[in-house]
Formats: C-alpha cells, sequence, structure tokens
C-alpha cells in the first residue's frame, strides 16, 4: 500500500501511526501540497472583490502567490 500525506501534519502522522499499530506494509510518498493549497487559492484570490483587503495581510498574499506558481494558474485580470 501507498500511503500520500505529510508527516509533517497532524494528519499525516495520525494516519502513519494507525498504519504502524495495524502493522500495514507501506511506502510513505510523502506530498508537499496540500489539498488546500490547491482549492482555496481559486477563490481566496479573488477576495478584494468581496470586499477583503488582502493587501493588510501580506502573508495570505504571500502564499496565494506560491500556490498560483506551483499550480502554474494564469495570471489574474484585475479591473
Amino acid at each position: 500500500m501507498r500511503i500520500y500525506g505529510d508527516l509533517n501534519s497532524g494528519n499525516g502522522l495520525k494516519v502513519k501511526y494507525a498504519a504502524d499499530f495495524l502493522g500495514l506494509r507501506y511506502a510513505w510518498a510523502p506530498v508537499d501540497i496540500a489539498i488546500a493549497d490547491i482549492a482555496r487559492p481559486a477563490y481566496t484570490r479573488l477576495a478584494d472583490e468581496g470586499g477583503f483587503d488582502l493587501n493588510a495581510r501580506p502573508n495570505v498574499s504571500a502564499w496565494i502567490s506560491a500556490c498560483e506558481h506551483r499550480l502554474a494558474l494564469p495570471a489574474r485580470k484585475r479591473g
């Protein structure tokens, strides 16, 4: 069995501990992008259209930019 996940996340560790406890044979396949990094940027990057100023949240803006780059999303046309 192959398990995909991030061992740095709580859920990834829970799956690993459960598989170890049950004595399952598995290969751990690390991932470096979470499902949230795929699903959330699609609408979070449009927050300004809903009245939310992302300029006041530089960490969120940086995360969105990183996700756009990693997912090769097209540049957003504003205005």
